[in-house]
């Protein structure tokens, strides 16, 4: 499954599941780019222009509802493709944050992250 130079902007507040997470899709042929929360993540949007954003719901400075909100409301990445990861389940994130493309429950089950970004990085 290859990713022929997609990139993937990872935002998580947790350094281990960057490293991790951004090590296997290195090895995909992903481009990654990190950011430790929803403000940092703003600000690589711009310069990186990311197919794809895989963003936690909860991190300290600006959480995941409202950097999707940011992200929504610019015309210039309003379209990028949103996976959003929590520990909590779904039913719990989507009241308060609906505007993603795809859902996936901590911890990750690699294969099926996989193939959810390969779909939305097309």
């Amino acid at each position: 499954m290859a990713a022929s130079g997609k990139t993937v902007l990872l935002v998580d507040d947790d350094t281990n599941n960057l490293e991790t997470l951004g090590e296997i899709l290195r090895a995909e042929g992903y481009h990654v780019v990190c950011a430790r929360n929803g403000a940092e993540a703003l600000a690589c949007l711009r310069a990186t222009h990311p197919d794809v954003v895989m963003l936690d719901y909860v991190m300290p400075q600006m959480d995941g509802a409202k950097m999707i909100g940011a992200l929504r409301h610019d015309s210039q990445t309003r379209d990028i493709a949103v996976v959003m990861t929590s520990g909590l389940p779904e039913d719990m994130v989507r009241p308060r944050c609906s505007d993603y493309d795809a859902f996936l429950q901590k911890p990750l089950d690699i294969d099926q992250a996989l193939q959810t970004l390969s779909a939305l990085a097309r």
